[in-house]
């Protein structure tokens, strides 16, 4: 009998982790365009006529903890991935 030893099924919260995440990305990137700091040739799409600090303290705010979460749960995936043998 072929039986795996470790579980192998979905992680359904670190999915949605992963898409809340993602979905901050598209906030991230909406308040840089109606930000106060300029990003030189990096986002040259802004709107000058509304502009808020509130906006650069949002894009403070989620881009220090963003990109770290999704370091933690990619080498969670990738952990578990090889101890099932997937690689």
């Amino acid at each position: 009998m072929n039986t795996l030893p470790y579980k192998t099924e979905r992680l359904h919260s670190l999915d949605s982790l992963r898409v809340i995440m993602m979905l901050l990305g598209l906030v991230i990137h909406s308040s840089i365009t109606y930000g106060l700091f300029e990003y030189g040739g990096a986002w040259p799409l802004k709107d000058p006529s509304s502009n808020s600090m509130i906006n650069d303290l949002i894009v403070f705010f989620i881009h220090s903890f963003r990109m770290q979460i999704f370091f933690v749960v990619s080498g969670f995936f990738g952990a578990m991935l090889l101890a099932l043998g997937g690689i």
